[in-house]
């Protein structure tokens, strides 16, 4: 298997296709940033789930089906090893408020990753801007 530099560019564009194909599983390359983004969208009831394949090299992702057709969701990629994006807690809340039923940000912290909502109310913290995930 072929990895590249960036694994998660590579991660939702694979995620991304998949649901387009309307696949029940893919499998994803097994690192400790993408079992985090997988762990925080199962909390989220974005996937069904997900679990460990061919000796810990690879992640098996199982997404959610009703009634036959697959929920309807998209990663989009914000930050880039070219352009990183930080965001201030000002700048989150405004983001949050425009968007605060159809998607979640997927935030890197110092605390580990997060989402928007936790990071605002619970935590109060902020940080890079690794993913939007839109309903």
């Amino acid at each position: 298997m072929k990895f590249s530099n960036f694994l998660i560019g590579d991660f939702v564009s694979k995620i991304n296709v998949a649901k387009k194909g309307h696949l029940k599983s893919i499998n994803v390359p097994n690192s400790l940033l993408i079992c985090e983004i997988l762990n925080i969208l199962y909390k989220n009831g974005v996937i069904a789930g997900f679990t460990f394949y061919n000796a810990n090299s690879e992640i098996l992702v199982f997404f959610k089906y009703y009634k036959n057709s697959s929920v309807n969701f998209n990663l989009k990629l914000v930050s880039k090893p070219s352009k990183r994006i930080y965001w201030s807690l000002n700048k989150l809340s405004l983001n949050l408020n425009v968007n605060s039923f159809s998607s979640f940000y997927i935030i890197s912290t110092s605390k580990g990753l997060m989402t928007s909502t936790d990071c605002l109310i619970q935590n109060h913290i902020s940080g890079e801007i690794l993913l939007l995930v839109t309903f």
